[in-house]
């Protein structure tokens, strides 16, 4: 669905034997296949031990990370970023919480 919007997106998709399970899964090998500058890993509605494999796998790699859970309306966006990415308060001094990535 993605490459239909945006010709240009690139999307690859891993195929696994019925055997296999999401927590055996080897993601740091998986992961090292392609270049760190021009990945974006997205996980959704994995258990945690997933989670902390995949976690791990970006972290060690330095693979931005983003985590969705949705419940019909109701949802929340975790991000892992690495220091490549720095979170940074565009407002000092102000007592408005507003932080950008730079």
């Amino acid at each position: 669905l993605l490459q239909e919007l945006n010709p240009d997106v690139e999307v690859k998709a891993h195929e696994m034997s019925a055997g296999t399970t999401l927590e055996s899964f080897d993601y740091k090998g998986f992961l090292e296949a392609y270049d760190k500058d021009h990945v974006l890993v997205v996980a959704s509605d994995v258990s945690n031990l997933c989670l902390v494999k995949i976690s791990e796998a970006c972290q060690i790699l330095e693979m931005p990370l983003v985590y969705v859970q949705c419940y019909g309306f109701i949802g929340r966006v975790r991000l892992q970023l690495p220091s490549a990415y720095p979170i940074v308060d565009s407002k000092e001094g102000s007592n408005i919480s507003d932080l950008r990535l730079v």
